[in-house]
């Protein structure tokens, strides 16, 4: 006898299998079948239950074809009541013939094999694009600019692969699946969390703005990582160095670039990540300087200007694709 015939299922589990059964048994559409998936792996007995009527119902149709089913006579009803009873007498053999069914599939111990759908996409942005990514388990993910994601979800893992660039994910609660993000120096894994990771430096970096993340380096994966909590970001590396984590970093999914007492060189190069025209600096006086606040990253004439403001340069050059200034 089957593990799902000795569990007694309840009712409702049985009623909600019953409507997905019979929702995915024609068109499927990609929400519908992320909504199930949630669904179905929400409890162990809403997989029993979907086993059981599923089960019931290939155990109908093949009983429909067999040799009881094609030959098996029913009395006639007399002529004139044929017309008025048709849709009685198609729904009680309708009835009959799934209760024959389901009795025939529970003594059995029918084994239905279960395969959930796989999601295997790969995401790519371009200079300048921030995209937001609903994945199929309830997940979402923000790329950021000249990102690259690969998404491997299946029924047994959810794992994802950036190889380049930067994201934020917020993880969706799935107590058997947690999510892994790997990236080329280690790994996170993660669940009911809201973490950003940055492959731009090595190692590579991970920051919690909600709840608890466990660090695995890509030298002991085998073996149990460390947790950083929320407020934190740290490296990747074999010998992790953390610090708190400073709020205008976080703003970048909202087009923002912060800077904190950050040098002028490395401004730069956040601010060009986002755009076709690049700022250049001439003069070695102006690696010493240092900026803070916040500036829309898609806009590098403005960060020019407020540099023009604060510092002894002058832009030297403008074209479309490049800004020069020099430092006096």
């Amino acid at each position: 006898m089957s593990e799902d015939s000795q569990k007694p299922i309840p009712q409702a589990a049985l009623d909600a299998a019953s409507d997905w059964f019979a929702r995915r048994h024609g068109r499927r559409e990609a929400a519908q079948e992320a909504e199930f998936e949630r669904w179905l792996f929400a409890d162990p007995m809403h997989r029993s239950a979907y086993r059981r009527v599923a089960g019931s119902w290939d155990a109908s149709a093949v009983l429909a074809y067999s040799e009881i089913g094609r030959t098996r006579r029913l009395r006639k009803a007399p002529f004139y009541q044929r017309e008025r009873t048709r849709a009685a007498v198609l729904a009680s053999a309708l009835i009959v013939l799934l209760t024959l069914a389901a009795t025939l599939v529970y003594r059995a111990g029918f084994q239905w094999a279960f395969s959930a759908p796989a999601e295997a996409a790969i995401y790519e942005t371009k200079i300048g694009e921030v995209r937001t990514i609903a994945l199929s388990d309830g997940s979402h993910v923000v790329l950021d600019t000249s990102s690259r994601l690969e998404a491997r979800l299946s029924s047994s893992e959810r794992r994802l692969i950036l190889s380049a660039g930067r994201a934020r994910f917020s993880v969706n609660d799935q107590k058997l699946r947690p999510l892994i993000v790997a990236v080329p120096d280690g790994e996170v894994i993660a669940q009911r969390t809201v973490f950003d990771l940055d492959t731009r430096s090595q190692p590579s970096r991970a920051a919690i703005l909600r709840g608890t993340a466990e660090i695995r380096s890509a030298g002991d994966l085998s073996k149990p990582g460390w947790l950083l909590t929320q407020g934190s970001e740290a490296s990747l590396g074999p010998q992790p160095s953390r610090r708190p984590l400073e709020g205008g970093e976080a703003r970048w999914v909202e087009g923002m670039i912060g800077l904190e007492a950050t040098p002028l060189p490395m401004a730069v190069r956040q601010i060009n990540r986002y755009n076709v025209q690049q700022i250049e600096l001439a003069g070695a006086s102006l690696d010493k300087m240092k900026i803070s606040g916040a500036f829309r990253a898609r806009d590098p004439a403005a960060f020019v200007r407020m540099i023009t403001k604060i510092a002894s340069v002058r832009v030297q050059q403008v074209t479309n694709k490049r800004i020069l200034i020099v430092g006096e």
